[in-house]
């Protein structure tokens, strides 16, 4: 998996490659779901929610998350 990363960013940019090993989990909860017909309980709807908001967080450039903390402050 490692070198398909590496060399997938001949390909896309870095942090698309990041954005999609982010929600790599997510992805195959999901097709778990389709595939094998799992059965969700309600912890791992909350687990999906929290790798979405860190995935993002991730993905937030460093001006960005500075007028962020700004703004609350």
């Amino acid at each position: 998996p490692f070198q398909l990363i590496m060399n997938s960013l001949r390909f896309i940019q870095a942090s698309t490659a990041s954005l999609l090993d982010a929600f790599e989990p997510l992805s195959a909860m999901i097709g778990s779901v389709i595939c094998f017909n799992l059965h969700l309980t309600a912890w791992d709807l909350v687990g999906s929610f929290l790798v979405i908001i860190c995935a993002l967080a991730l993905n937030i450039k460093t001006g960005d998350r500075q007028k962020i903390k700004k703004s609350h402050a």
